[in-house]
């Protein structure tokens, strides 16, 4: 039979078992997302600049030959190649799934760009309506990123 004293201290031994594993368990981060990565923040800021650069260049040459899908293909080989390689570093990283799934949505406008741009730019709106979409979604790819940086 047991003692008062002994239920006490089984009481006890309990209490500071669950203590010390409820706080061994909050000191553990459980990461559901993959780590900032410096490299794809890089490439991706650097393929914002590329793409806005061909947007101010359209937007002021929209309705002339300037403008034409032709003088522009090599934009559109470049940009496509910089967004594979962003893409194959993005799946390689295990639980980056929000990211990938972000450069695939990019991937995808510009080849709705591509289709838009062989039809023909004639007005510097469209450009800047473009424009501004493109810019929201590097947007939302960066402030993903640095979020991760700040292991939020």
């Amino acid at each position: 039979m047991e003692t008062a004293k002994q239920t006490i201290y089984r009481n006890v031994m309990r209490y500071l078992l669950a203590l010390v594993l409820a706080l061994s368990a909050s000191a553990c981060t459980v990461r559901l997302i993959a780590d900032y990565d410096a490299a794809t923040d890089k490439a991706v800021t650097a393929l914002q600049r590329e793409v806005e650069t061909f947007f101010v260049k359209l937007a002021n040459t929209a309705g002339t030959t300037a403008a034409d899908y032709s003088r522009h293909r090599d934009f559109y080989e470049r940009i496509k190649v910089d967004i594979a390689a962003i893409e194959v570093r993005v799946a390689a990283k295990p639980r980056n799934e929000l990211t990938l799934e972000q450069i695939k949505l990019l991937r995808d406008s510009l080849s709705k760009l591509e289709e838009i741009h062989k039809e023909g730019i004639r007005d510097s709106k469209l450009v800047e309506h473009l424009r501004g979409q493109f810019n929201t979604a590097f947007v939302a790819i960066l402030k993903l990123e640095l979020t991760k940086q700040r292991g939020e």
